[in-house]
């Protein structure tokens, strides 16, 4: 029994993560840095010739045009669409890797991880693993 005990342990460890993995719905373009850019330099310019209402409304122009510039120019990030184990969907930036529809992530803090699955061997060998050390001793 000792020997089976880490195998199912896991596996009813990694099926739980799974069950309430999140799951990415779409892709988005990221442009948040063109529109604060934008509505930095609008509202710089603004203040300087209209006083506080034309910092507000060439800062709000401002970062809608850089938006949409960064967007034209083919120069924005991605951003992915995820719908939580909840039901309620987030948009969460992900600079560094590509993600397709359908994928079961985590939100770690403001970025997407891959969420462990049973179809992970690695991730499986390591917990096994970790486990089976923790009854030898």
């Amino acid at each position: 029994m000792k020997v089976i005990t880490p195998y199912l342990l896991a596996g009813a460890l990694l099926n739980a993560g799974l069950a309430t993995a999140d799951v990415v719905v779409g892709e988005e373009a990221d442009t948040v840095v063109g529109k604060m850019t934008g509505g930095w330099l609008g509202f710089l310019l603004g203040g300087a010739a209209g006083g506080p209402i034309g910092a507000f409304a060439l800062g709000g122009l401002g970062g809608w045009s850089g938006g949409e510039i960064q967007e034209s120019a083919d120069m924005g990030g991605a951003a992915y669409r995820v719908r939580r184990d909840d039901g309620s969907e987030l948009v969460v930036r992900s600079p560094n890797k590509k993600w397709d529809e359908g994928d079961h992530v985590r939100v770690s803090g403001r970025r997407l991880v891959e969420a462990e699955s049973p179809d992970n061997p690695e991730g499986l060998a390591k917990i096994t693993s970790s486990i089976g050390k923790s009854d030898m001793e």
